[in-house]
């Protein structure tokens, strides 16, 4: 069981496969706890004491896209300084 304080930071960001949080020692245990949330399938964000917000929203969608997304809408906006959406 991995302590979440003790992870590394981009964890703790964006959402992110099973297994790669298993090499940092988080367990299907701690997965199914309070600290984290299935944000789709087999991809897990951080729910440890934060909102969610529209950077956090872009970043759990980058998961899914890999290195070949882009950005579109009020998430381009966002990423473009836009704040009045």
């Amino acid at each position: 069981m991995a302590s979440i304080d003790q992870l590394p930071e981009r964890l703790l960001r964006g959402s992110h496969a099973r297994e790669e949080l298993a090499r940092f020692g988080v367990t299907d245990h701690d997965l199914r706890g309070d600290a984290w949330t299935r944000t789709n399938r087999g991809l897990w964000a951080s729910s440890h004491g934060k909102a969610i917000g529209p950077w956090e929203r872009i970043l759990r969608a980058a998961s899914l896209t890999g290195d070949v997304g882009a950005l579109g809408g009020w998430a381009a906006a966002y990423a473009h300084g836009f704040r009045h959406l």
